[in-house]
């Protein structure tokens, strides 16, 4: 859940670094000048993060040497799926807040470094889990963000695709407040009965009249007490039609920043949901 939470304040620090920002004139000095304040923001709010980590996450659990921990059989993968998701959104942000510092002729260089960045980044996390008592450094974390990495960079030659995030009522939250939360901002960051993962694809061309439309897989768990499955416990598939925000055009700054935020959250529109083999029809989008 810490590094759901880092990944929501760098996400915010980076948005609001950006949306206070002026466009660099297209002269060598002046670029400079940006990736010096750009790059200066990014150390500094990680360095923010990471002393915030240290003193207040770990605090209650000691330091001693470096172990492994084997979590990739809990809580359905969901966490996994997290990571993944963190990653992929962190590097999408840093690229928009560092390409204006560039020639647009680097342009795959400055992918490239959005996305190895964020992938550093949570390497120190999983890092300082490795020396936590609570926790352990996961290789199955670090694949998850690798896995981040790489559809992100990815990307770049798939046309419609997207991630997107909900969260559905979940009848563990109550059960288990000091687990999965006691208000529903904390439901929606340590719920994983909750959390909804999904991954999209608009079949349309760019220019097309309903480009905007996509079709989405999701994924989630259900019934999850604790983090290991028992014969309560449920794995859900969703299928459901969306929309991608980003692909609506507009001239007006705020509103595509609006919808680079809105393209984050999968809408409820009607689902089919697949669960023990059956196949339900879910008119609230997901329950």
């Amino acid at each position: 859940m810490h590094k759901l939470f880092l990944s929501i304040f760098l996400v915010c620090f980076i948005q609001l670094n950006q949306l206070f920002s002026q466009e660099p004139l297209d002269t060598f000095q002046n670029k400079f000048s940006c990736k010096l304040w750009r790059f200066g923001s990014i150390a500094a709010g990680s360095a923010i993060s990471l002393t915030w980590l240290s003193y207040e996450w770990y605090k209650p659990y000691s330091t001693g040497k470096f172990h492994f921990f084997n979590d990739g059989n809990e809580w359905g993968g969901m966490d996994k799926l997290g990571h993944t998701f963190s990653t992929y959104y962190i590097s999408r942000f840093l690229e928009e807040f560092l390409l204006p510092c560039y020639y647009s002729e680097e342009k795959v260089k400055v992918r490239k470094l959005s996305a190895f960045i964020p992938w550093g980044y949570m390497l120190v996390i999983e890092t300082m889990d490795g020396f936590s008592s609570g926790w352990g450094f996961s290789l199955y974390d670090l694949a998850a963000n690798t896995a981040g990495t790489f559809l992100y960079i990815s990307n770049a030659h798939l046309y419609g695709f997207s991630l997107k995030f909900s969260y559905k009522n979940s009848s563990m939250a109550s059960l288990r407040p000091e687990i999965f939360g006691k208000n529903l901002a904390e439901n929606i960051l340590k719920d994983y009965n909750g959390q909804v993962y999904w991954i999209g694809y608009s079949p349309f061309k760019e220019n097309a009249k309903f480009s905007f439309v996509s079709f989405c897989l999701g994924y989630s768990i259900e019934n999850y007490y604790t983090s290991h499955k028992d014969q309560y416990t449920l794995n859900q598939i969703y299928l459901a039609p969306d929309i991608q925000w980003t692909k609506i055009k507009t001239h007006k700054k705020w509103l595509l920043q609006t919808f680079k935020i809105l393209d984050i959250i999968k809408l409820p529109f009607p689902s089919l949901l697949i669960q023990n083999g059956k196949y339900f029809l879910s008119f609230s989008g997901y329950e």
